[in-house]
Formats: C-alpha cells, structure tokens, sequence
C-alpha cells in the first residue's frame, strides 16, 4: 500500500499511570478511507489510546504517525477529534461557540450553517427558532454531543476521531449519526476512527475492527473476515461480554 494512503500508525506504544499498563505496545493501521470501530469495554484503554494519537498526553514508548508523519502533532490540524466532552461555552448558543472556534482558527463563518446542517442543528441558524437563542447550558446531553461533532468537523477534516458518540443520544439520535458517519465516509472520503462499547451500532458501519482488552490490542479485522456478530467475536477474543 502507497505510504500516502496510510492515515494513522502506531507501534509499540505504551502509558502507563503508576502501576496500571494503561496502554501494552498497542500497534494498529488505518487506512484512507476506514472507518475503524475500536472496541472494548469500559477501561480498555480506548480513551487513553485516543488521547495518546490527539496529542494530549505523552505516551511512554513506541511511535505514532499521522499521514506518514512521526512528527505527528504537525498533522493534528487535519484531524478532528471529539474526546469525552469537549470544552463547550454553555453561556453562549451553538452559533456563538463555533463563531469563536472560527475565529480563534482562521475558518470561514460560512462553515457554521453547513456544519449545523450536516449534525442536524439546523434550527439553531433559523433566528425565529427557540433554538437559535438556547444557551448550551440548555442544550440536552444529545445536542451538546452534536455540537461536540459539528466543532470537529468546521476544519474539513480529512481523518475524524470520534470517543464514544453515542453517549446521550436517543434512538433516533443514533440513527442519525450512523447516517451522518457514512455520509462523511462515502460522499466526502473523510476516513473515520470510532470507539465504543455499544457494538451493535459499530456494526452498522465499521470497515475494520480493534480489539482492545486490558490496554493490549487482541486482534484486528476487516469486516469481510468476520463470519459472527462482532458481540460474538468479542466474547470468543476476550471471554467475557461487553
């Protein structure tokens, strides 16, 4: 495979928090146009394994690379990343916290409405919508994850990085994010790295599989490999239910 169309790699890299092994020499690839479900349950190391590629903490060995740079965090303002919660304004709507973002970053105002649209906040541009004038402290846990999502995404990015985005979104919410993810894939070629422990919504989608148990990497698969539920395999990988 060309060195152009390898988007993430790791290997060998290691955290460890005192004397918990966080992350064990987890080594993966993602390449141009994945969608990559990392799956595990809760402490697996998913979010530390996140924080580790988005440059927000240090890992204690090992390498990491984005677009074939080991000088990855050269490469972060290609990548959108929505981990645990980002930082919202809550005194201030959905319009006022991604005109700051733009501002702060250089982006055009006119991402605003496109990125409200594409996460379905749309009513919060219209001025005679109760929306518009909501302040995110008002928002439900569901919005301020899409909002999450529409600030990821205001920069065009070419990899997007989601942590566990289904967190507070109902059944319809869910639904419209597993569009939202395909339609990121599929019509704008944005590669996509996704974690979660609610499998079957990984299913819908993923491309390839992680597996991550006790901060090591079990196994890797291309969806094509699988022949059971991805609940299945994980339980046969690991011995125990997510």
């Amino acid at each position: 495979m060309p060195v152009e169309d390898i988007i993430l790699k790791t290997k060998d890299i290691c955290k460890r928090y005192k004397s918990q092994m966080a992350l064990d020499t987890v080594s993966i690839q993602i390449n141009k146009g994945d969608i990559y479900g990392l799956v595990g349950e809760n402490g697996a190391g998913k979010t530390t394994f996140l924080r580790a590629i988005s440059g927000l903490i240090y890992t204690d060995s090992g390498e990491i690379s984005l677009f074939s740079n080991l000088n990855f965090r050269n490469e972060l303002h290609r990548v959108g990343f929505v981990i645990e919660s980002p930082f919202l304004y809550t005194k201030n709507t959905a319009t006022e916290n991604l005109t700051i973002y733009c501002k702060a970053q250089n982006i055009s105002l006119n991402r605003i409405p496109e990125v409200l649209e594409l996460v379905g906040l749309s009513n919060c541009i219209l001025r005679k919508h109760s929306d518009s004038k909501k302040k995110v402290s008002e928002f439900s846990q569901g919005m301020k994850q899409r909002l999450s999502l529409a600030l990821a995404l205001l920069s065009v990015p070419e990899f997007l990085v989601l942590d566990e985005p289904y967190n507070g979104l109902d059944p319809l919410g869910i639904e419209a994010l597993n569009r939202l993810i395909l339609d990121l894939n599929q019509k704008y070629g944005v590669t996509l790295l996704v974690s979660n422990h609610i499998l079957k919504e990984l299913e819908e989608y993923a491309t390839k599989y992680g597996f991550i148990h006790q901060g090591k990497m079990i196994r890797e698969y291309k969806s094509v490999e699988m022949d059971k539920s991805l609940m299945e395999t994980y339980k046969e990988l690991i011995g125990v239910d997510i």
